[in-house]
This record gives structure tokens, C-alpha cells and sequence, in this order.
């Protein structure tokens, strides 16, 4: 539903975008692939926390875990000038939480700024690797839990 969402969404943008006199938008359609990755790791976690946790925590977390996830390069370059402890810690949230950083192309796409296709790719399977690791854990989670 939420992938059908962005779609109906990017026809309209795509239309808008006609009726103004605009071309086509490549770079606005990388944007929008790369909104629907972070929507699909977006909806990876929130399967995995309603697996564990009740339907408004989930949320709640899945919700906090999104601005992390956005923040999470600015809080590493600004532990640098911290402790080792800090910047220890720091780069360890790094690698576990979601670096949804990855996915916010859309400044690029304003200015014009085409993304390396070797940048594309790892993007991608990010996305795919993270949402079936946290899929896989929901699974797991929930034959253990009792209904």
C-alpha cells in the first residue's frame, strides 16, 4: 500500500511536471526509487518491532528510529571532536541502526547532482539486506511469542 502510494504520488509529480512545461525528470524518479527504499526498510522495522512490542510502541520506536536514522552521519561527525568513548559508541550505533542517510537523494536531485550507479546499487541492497534481516528476526520473534 505504501509503495502504491509513492507511485500514485510520482504520477502526479510527473504530471505537474508536464503541464508546467517541464521534460522528464530522471533525477526526480531516483529520488522517489530511493523514497521507496527507505519506506520499505521504514516498514522491515515497523513488522519487526508490532513482532515484539505492542502496535503503539512499535510505531513510536519505528518512528524514533526514522529521525535517527536521518541523523545518524551528523552525530558520527560530531562525536569526532569527543572522547574515544563517544566516538566509539557513535560509530557502533552507526553500523547497527539503519542509516537511512543513504536514501535522502533529494537535495541531489534538485541541484542536478546525477548519484554513481556503484552508489545506486549499494543503496539498494541496503535496503533489500537490512529489511529481510529485520523480516527474518520478525519471524523468528513471532513463532516464539504466544497468541
Amino acid at each position: 500500500a505504501i509503495l502504491l502510494t509513492i507511485v500514485l504520488m510520482a504520477i502526479i509529480y510527473l504530471a505537474v511536471v508536464a503541464l508546467e512545461g517541464g521534460g522528464f525528470d530522471a533525477l526526480g524518479l531516483q529520488a522517489i526509487l530511493f523514497q521507496m527504499f527507505e519506506m520499505t526498510l521504514l516498514t522491515a522495522l515497523m513488522v519487526f518491532f508490532s513482532s515484539i512490542i505492542r502496535p503503539l510502541t512499535a510505531t513510536i520506536c519505528s518512528m524514533l528510529l526514522l529521525f535517527v536514522g536521518h541523523l545518524l552521519p551528523s552525530v558520527v561527525q560530531n562525536a569526532k571532536s569527543l572522547g574515544a568513548g563517544a566516538r566509539y559508541l557513535t560509530s557502533s550505533l552507526y553500523y547497527i541502526l539503519p542509516n537511512l542517510a543513504k536514501f535522502d537523494v533529494r537535495e541531489l536531485a534538485a541541484h542536478g547532482i546525477v548519484m554513481s550507479s556503484q552508489a545506486m546499487l549499494f543503496a539498494a541492497l541496503y535496503a533489500a539486506a537490512y529489511s529481510a534481516i529485520l523480516l527474518i528476526l520478525a519471524v523468528e520473534c513471532f513463532k516464539r511469542r504466544e497468541l
